[in-house]
């Protein structure tokens, strides 16, 4: 979550460096909010529940595939086919596993001690074992960030980047412009029938 914290700031502030606005953000359009919220209240369910195994992969496989609807919804957005697959990609090790793996290798090389990654009383996280399935999935990409150590997934990158992308166009959106319907004495002139037609009409 850091590092896609990160992007996003660094994204919105290029944004603003190169033209855009942070109110232009308002601009931004985005279909299918509800399923998004499912999607966020099925992830924080299953860390109150402190839920396990199969329940765990159920309950994160049902929020990756309201996410995905609603990055189907909006697919023509810069950087959401990439918050998309970067989703799918992480609910897939984690319906795998029934937990997202964490390689402590990757965790030493990022400088984060076994202490700090909590793996004893997280139950959406567990070590990484020969056993573990689609393992290059997990976490196992090292953040040596002066801001933030942390281990993050293939996943995780890409919802980063995706972020990123998204927020640096929204800062140079432009509001959409709404048809005008035409007005009752428009409409009305243009079903009546012109000097011509009405000569016909009268032989």
């Amino acid at each position: 979550m850091g590092l896609v914290l990160t992007v996003a700031a660094l994204a919105a502030a290029l944004g603003v460096a190169t033209g855009g606005a942070l109110r232009r953000l308002g601009h931004v359009r985005v279909l299918g909010v509800p399923l998004l919220v499912a999607a966020v209240a099925l992830h924080a369910l299953a860390a109150v529940l402190g839920a396990t195994g199969v329940l765990r992969g159920l309950l994160v496989g049902l929020a990756a595939l309201a996410a995905l609807a609603v990055v189907v919804a909006n697919r023509w957005r810069p950087g959401v086919p990439l918050i998309g697959l970067g989703l799918v990609l992480n609910a897939a090790v984690v319906v795998a596993n029934g937990a997202m793996p964490v390689s402590l290798v990757a965790a030493e090389r990022a400088g984060v001690p076994y202490e700090r990654l909590h793996l004893d009383a997280d139950p959406a996280h567990e070590p990484e074992t020969p056993s573990t399935r689609l393992r290059m999935l997990g976490d196992v990409v090292p953040v040596a960030s002066p801001l933030r150590r942390e281990v993050v997934s293939a996943g995780d990158v890409m919802v980063a980047a995706g972020a990123g992308l998204f927020l640096f166009s929204g800062t140079h959106s432009r509001p959409g412009r709404r048809r005008r319907r035409p007005s009752r004495d428009v409409a009305a002139g243009a079903r009546r029938p012109t000097g011509r037609q009405a000569a016909t009409v009268d032989a």
